[in-house]
């Protein structure tokens, strides 16, 4: 549904919005245009806290793009950013199917998943160790500045093909879409390429 918000419509992918979540949303509308970049908010758990934040902020993004700056969405653990990612993903394909009735265009949109090596390492045989310092440790091994250096000096000295090929081809990969870490691990070889690719092809 579409929420307005004086001049701000809010794409919410949901055919029904709770009391709390229409306050939470409002308050947080409000926070946004003081431009102050400070806002405590309170829900209580399962109430939908994260569609109604993202809804709003990207719905506000879509609107003021000069003025709403980028989203940092910090969780505890991995299984709440695959959460957070698939919400995410259902929030913009309703505002997508909506700009598309609209006759509108839609922008690009990057968003991405940042956490630790030991998940998103996708190097055959270290990715398997179930130790995340063990991962960590092998991955160091194999891409350290210095061990990269001592490579050109000897043959014996293994690196990591993935990052490698990262390293000289996909540093500049300009890509789209909103990439969860399951997402990231399956195009790995066409993001280390530095090809462009679609939010469709998620």
């Amino acid at each position: 549904m579409k929420i307005q918000f004086d001049d701000l419509t809010v794409y919410f992918p949901y055919d029904y919005v709770y009391p709390e979540q229409f306050d939470y949303m409002f308050n947080l509308k409000r926070s946004l245009e003081t431009g102050s970049g400070q806002c405590m908010l309170e829900m209580p758990t399962g109430t939908g806290k994260t569609v109604s934040l993202l809804s709003m902020i990207m719905s506000f993004q879509l609107k003021f793009p000069e003025q709403a700056g980028k989203l940092v969405y910090c969780t505890r653990t991995v299984q709440e950013m695959d959460k957070v990612m698939e919400e995410i993903k259902r929030v913009w394909r309703y505002i997508e199917s909506e700009k598309a009735k609209e006759l509108d265009g839609c922008p690009d949109i990057l968003c991405v998943c940042l956490t630790a090596r030991r998940n998103l390492c996708i190097h055959k045989e270290i990715s398997q160790y179930e130790s995340g310092q063990k991962v960590d440790s092998c991955c160091r091994n194999l891409t350290a500045s210095w061990v990269r250096e001592d490579s050109g000096k000897s043959t014996d000295v293994e690196l990591c093909s993935f990052y490698e090929k990262y390293h000289t081809q996909g540093t500049d990969a300009n890509i789209t879409g909103i990439w969860g870490i399951d997402d990231l691990k399956k195009k790995r070889g066409r993001i280390s390429a530095g090809a462009r690719i679609s939010y469709r092809d998620i």
